[in-house]
């Protein structure tokens, strides 16, 4: 059976002025996932830094001062706005979004005995 990542397709397909360009790497994360499943970590994070080189311009975030993946990806995640337009809870929304994302990228806990 294919995989398809649909809501990457589909913000594509609404998008293509801004996302035609994670085209290719969706295209390979779909084969690899199918093909090469060994493959597919290597594959998200091209996908990653694809988004950091196309999304973090537009957002006027320079991160070219930063090599580490996880800083480059907080800096972009802290200065995306989740605000769904019109929403009357629309600050709630981009603030729950935001802490979500935050935990996504914040350093591990310590294991603890």
């Amino acid at each position: 059976m294919h995989y398809t990542l649909q809501m990457l397709r589909t913000l594509i397909a609404d998008h293509p002025d801004r996302a035609e360009p994670l085209t290719r790497h969706v295209d390979a994360l779909e084969k690899a996932i199918d093909a090469e499943p060994e493959l597919c970590l290597h594959r998200v994070r091209a996908l990653f830094e694809s988004v950091h080189a196309t999304i973090a311009p537009q957002l006027g975030i320079d991160i070219s001062d930063v090599i580490e993946f996880p800083t480059r990806n907080s800096r972009i995640i802290k200065a995306m706005d989740f605000h769904s337009i019109n929403h009357p809870e629309a600050e709630k929304i981009n603030a729950i979004i935001g802490k979500l994302l935050a935990q996504l990228t914040a350093p591990p806990l310590p294991w603890r005995n």
